[in-house]
């Protein structure tokens, strides 16, 4: 073979590599969106048993698929998604133990160890790739957001739902009215990273997304999310401060100011001194809804099992028997105790501080983690009288992400070095 042919052959060969990456950028995009939409559907769609009946197998696909490349690659777990498999773990026995909904705790489980494994496949080994999984994301839950809105706004496609208890509830895309939070949040947090990794300060997506939940919690008047927007933004300005002074915001120490707030609410009930300002400023009692009675009557109830709590979905009516309905106990902390002890509080706890332990490691990803440890501090104040663990699991995506953006500072790292080898 003459050396034109040679060449001949190369340039084939690149052309083939590139036709075939052409070929491969939007099969696999549009695969990821179908693999999230699946993982992450609406929560209307529960309302519909077909379409949750599809929506469950492709999550039990979707984790089967992630399995078989874990398994195959001979991939090692990370230690985030290893005590986050142990958390969901941790609901089992319990669950068994008191006859509680074991398929809705598989279900769940493997959705949302799926939906890591996913993310963590997807963006390790950081860079385009990476971003891409980001960008899928992003435009996923801002869509989300924007058919919620006009659902809301134009008052179509709602349906509307009679409770046990003889109240009716309109449920949105999203779910009923509070649950518009669950998906703004991580949208926001998820579209900021996204523009600090491209080099922006804030994109028109991220100010899109912005603006429509301002909207929804606006008329839908959901308190807690406009407290948790307010913690977000604060938190976002003391952090970018902070890091000019060089002083830093860490994972544990936002855990410790949840948990600190929600024993200053929770038990000692530090909100009664505050009334007046609540009954004027967000229309509340010092009880919060109701939600005092829900935690005392919690109380005696999570103590009588302590460790390892009922399992999911169990004891109907337990935090509201007069009602005869299951009611959550709106607050993340006795909600995890209820359902799996302090084996599963202890888990969580172990989890997030895992996903968030690599973030400080490179400056490279000062400006892009403060998004994430903003939305983490606003989830962990919001939850004192809320849960997100349950619905749509959207909460879980602060920490997946966090778990994920080390890989970009990696990515970073070898690309820097590669130049230098270029250079000499």
């Amino acid at each position: 073979m003459t050396s034109t042919d040679n060449s001949l052959m190369r340039k084939y060969t690149e052309l083939d590599t590139y036709g075939r990456q052409l070929m491969d950028f939007p099969m696999r995009n549009l695969g990821l969106t179908v693999c999230f939409f699946a993982l992450l559907k609406p929560s209307l769609f529960d309302l519909n048993s077909t379409v949750t009946l599809a929506c469950r197998l492709a999550s039990v696909a979707v984790f089967a698929w992630m399995l078989y490349r874990y398994v195959s690659s001979k991939t090692k777990l990370s230690t985030p998604l290893v005590l986050f498999v142990l958390f969901r773990v941790s609901f089992l026995l319990p669950t068994l133990a008191n006859n509680g909904d074991v398929l809705n705790w598989g279900y769940t489980t493997l959705g949302q160890v799926a939906l890591f494994a996913l993310i963590e496949w997807e963006t390790r080994e950081g860079g385009d790739r990476a971003l891409d999984c980001f960008k899928i994301l992003r435009t996923l839950l801002a869509a989300y957001l924007v058919a919620n809105c006009l659902m809301i706004v134009f008052d179509f496609g709602s349906v509307q739902r009679l409770q046990s208890d003889g109240e009716i509830t309109t449920w949105y895309l999203l779910g009923i009215r509070t649950r518009v939070t669950d998906c703004f949040f991580p949208a926001l947090m998820i579209s900021l990273i996204v523009d600090r990794l491209k080099g922006k300060q804030i994109g028109v997506l991220t100010l899109a997304i912005l603006f429509v939940g301002i909207v929804q919690i606006s008329l839908l008047e959901v308190t807690t999310a406009f407290a948790g927007l307010a913690v977000f933004a604060v938190a976002f300005a003391a952090t970018t401060l902070s890091q000019t002074m060089n002083v830093r915001l860490s994972v544990r120490a936002i855990i410790v100011i949840g948990l600190a707030i929600t024993i200053l609410v929770v038990g000692f009930r530090i909100q009664e001194h505050f009334a007046e300002f609540l009954a004027t400023v967000f229309d509340k009692s010092a009880t919060l809804t109701g939600r005092t009675e829900l935690w005392d009557s919690a109380f005696g109830i999570i103590g009588s099992s302590p460790v390892f709590g009922y399992g999911i979905n169990d004891s109907v009516g337990a935090f509201v028997p007069w009602r005869g309905m299951y009611w959550q106990v709106h607050n993340q902390w006795l909600q995890l105790l209820y359902d799996g002890g302090i084996v599963a509080a202890s888990l969580f706890v172990m989890f997030i501080c895992a996903a968030g332990r690599n973030l400080e490691k490179s400056r490279e990803l000062d400006k892009v983690i403060i998004p994430a440890k903003s939305t983490l501090l606003a989830f962990m104040v919001m939850m004192v009288s809320e849960i997100y663990t349950y619905n749509m699991g959207l909460f879980f995506l602060a920490p997946f992400t966090m778990a994920a953006l080390p890989n970009f500072a990696i990515s970073h790292d070898s690309e820097t070095a590669k130049s230098r080898t270029e250079l000499a």
